[in-house]
């Protein structure tokens, strides 16, 4: 199940790049998701969607690893919620 993810970049730079990466094989009933990078450009205010995903509804514990613009990086899990979007707000550029 795909999930939509939005969020902003404070003091963003338009174009930047956020790439989440799954830290181990994502294992579920039906499959695999293997920790392949996928990646999304900000928009020029810094807002960005994506879709990833609900990586709480596998059968292992996985996290998603974030980083911007190949910057340092910082985890979370995208929830499996019945909301349609999951928000990350307030992510802190990475020069």
């Amino acid at each position: 199940m795909l999930k939509t993810v939005t969020g902003n970049i404070r003091d963003a730079v338009g174009g930047s790049t956020v790439t989440f990466q799954l830290d181990d094989m994502g294992v579920t009933s039906s499959g695999l998701y293997v920790p392949t990078p996928v990646s999304t450009i900000a928009d020029i205010d810094g807002y960005f969607t994506i879709d990833l995903w609900v990586n709480e509804s596998g059968l292992t514990q996985t996290k998603y690893r974030v980083s911007i613009n190949r910057g340092p990086s910082f985890y979370i899990s995208i929830p499996n919620t019945p909301d349609p979007v999951v928000t990350v707000t307030n992510i802190r550029h990475a020069n």
